[in-house]
C-alpha cells in the first residue's frame, strides 16, 4: 500500500500511534520522538515487545523506516556493548541501501531520555526522502559468566527515534520483493553471527 507521510508541527496534529508530541528534554532543542510502537516502523528479525519498546539480542535484527529528516538518533537501553550498521537509501533509489556508518553502544548510559542512551544515526544531510536501515551486527550472550566468544555483547531495548522538529515519517520501501519470501530456520549463525570476524577472531 502507498506510504502515508506525516509532517508534525504541533501535538494536536500528531497521530499518537505514529509520532509523539514535540518534547524538549533539559538542555536540548525541541525534537520529535517516534516511539518504537509506531506502525510506520518496519522490523525484521527476532524481537519481543517490551511495553511500547522492542527488545532484541540476535544479530541480523533490522529497524527500517523512511524520512526526509536531516538528522536522526536512536534510543537504546543496552545491557552491554553492541555494534550496529546504519545504511541509507535514496532519493534516487529507495530500495538500494548503502552503508553510512557504524555505531558502538555501551551499557548504563543515562541521558535526558532516562535509561536510554541516544546514538546519532546521521546528521547534516539534505532534506530529501531516504530509507534508513539500522542493522544489529553483534551477538548477545546471556551466560553467567560470559562465554569466551562474545564476552561483551548483550541484549538491547529499542525505545524510539529522535527527529528534527517538523520532520516526517513514512513506511520504507522494503529492500526485498513483496510476494517472494524464503524462510531460514536456524540459530545465530544462520542470521550472520561471525561474518565480520577475521582469522582466529573468536570475539566477533
Amino acid at each position: 500500500r502507498p506510504a502515508m507521510p506525516h509532517t508534525v508541527t504541533s501535538e494536536h496534529m500528531l497521530p499518537r500511534s505514529h509520532m509523539r508530541a514535540l518534547v524538549t528534554p533539559e538542555g536540548i532543542s525541541p525534537v520529535i520522538l517516534v516511539p518504537a510502537s509506531s506502525p510506520l516502523l518496519h522490523y525484521s528479525g527476532r524481537f519481543v515487545g517490551h511495553g511500547s519498546a522492542r527488545r532484541f539480542d540476535w544479530p541480523g535484527f533490522v529497524i527500517l523506516f523512511r524520512s526526509s529528516t536531516t538528522s536522526a538518533s536512536i534510543l537504546l537501553n543496552e545491557t552491554r556493548t553492541n555494534r550496529y550498521a546504519v545504511l541509507l537509501s535514496g532519493p534516487d533509489n529507495l530500495t538500494r541501501y548503502r552503508r553510512h556508518r557504524e555505531i558502538l553502544t555501551s551499557a548504563g548510559r543515562k541521558t535526558a531520555w532516562g535509561h536510554y542512551g541516544s546514538y546519532e544515526l546521521f546528521s547534516g544531510l539534505s532534506a530529501e526522502p531516504r530509507g534508513v536501515m539500522v542493522l544489529k551486527l553483534t551477538e548477545a550472550c546471556g551466560a553467567r559468566p560470559p562465554c569466551d566468544w562474545c564476552p561483551s555483547f548483550g541484549a538491547a531495548i529499542f525505545g524510539g527515534l529522535i527527529f528534527d522538529e517538523g520532520s516526517d515519517l513514512s513506511e520504507a520501501a522494503l529492500p526485498w520483493r513483496e510476494g517472494r519470501r524464503l524462510a531460514f530456520y536456524g540459530d545465530s549463525i544462520t542470521v550472520g553471527w561471525g561474518v565480520r570476524g577475521g582469522g582466529g577472531d573468536r570475539a566477533c
